[in-house]
């Protein structure tokens, strides 16, 4: 498979649970295949401190499927930097509604603060996940 981090970064996005290169021996796709088979995700051994990122952001995907459609449109247009109250002239609900949603989201994403939440949507509007 390609080097490249597009790549790399794409697979991890979609779920899957390994990445092998073109240069990696038989014994290494062998021994990775047997792996995911007990349940590990692997990916080169070059990329390996980027696998805890891969990790989180399998995480936060599984918890963005929990989110209601209404609720994943409010995270869009908060991902894109909109206020409140433009959401809700967007989508044509109330700002109340908005806060609401904005609020069930980091319950859902079990994200505490204001803070992790900006950098919750940093990460997605940087890694194009959502």
């Amino acid at each position: 498979m390609h080097r490249d981090w597009e790549y790399l970064q794409k697979a991890a996005n979609f779920g899957a649970d390994a990445y092998i290169l073109k240069t990696e021996t038989s014994i290494n796709i062998l021994n990775t295949i047997k792996s995911v088979y007990q349940g590990k995700k692997i990916f080169p051994h070059k990329i390996n401190n980027l696998q805890i990122e891969f990790t989180e952001t399998d995480e936060l995907l599984k918890k963005l499927n929990t989110l209601s459609k209404r609720e994943l449109d409010v995270l869009h247009e908060l991902k894109s930097g909109k206020l409140n109250r433009e959401i809700a002239d967007e989508l044509q609900i109330s700002i109340l509604t908005v806060e609401t949603h904005r609020c069930s989201i980091m319950q859902k994403l079990e994200i505490r603060s204001t803070f992790a939440f900006a950098k919750m949507l940093n990460l997605l509007q940087s890694k194009n996940l959502f």
